[in-house]
């Protein structure tokens, strides 16, 4: 039985897109897995499973990770002032 996604298809190809992104960094700034998964305080799969954009990594670690690589963050309240639509 194939195995359905709990998220919509958008939020699940954002976080292939991002995992992609923080493994580019990683590599760009040549940190190892086993030292990026030290610093983040996970195991070496959990870092290989948020760089393939897995929608089970905590939020958490997922932050970190960019905090750690220095990548630019967005806050919607920041960018925008118009209110959010909902579809």
């Amino acid at each position: 039985m194939p195995q359905v996604s709990s998220i919509p298809l958008a939020a699940a190809y954002a976080l292939r897109k991002l995992g992609r992104d923080l493994a580019i960094a990683r590599r760009k700034r040549n940190i190892s897995t086993a030292d990026m998964a030290a610093r983040l305080f996970v195991s070496r799969d959990t870092l290989w499973r948020m760089e393939r954009g897995d929608q089970t990594v905590a939020i958490g670690t997922l932050a970190t990770a960019a905090f750690i690589l220095q990548l630019p963050t967005v806050s919607p309240i920041s960018r925008s002032r118009r209110p959010m639509r909902w579809a």
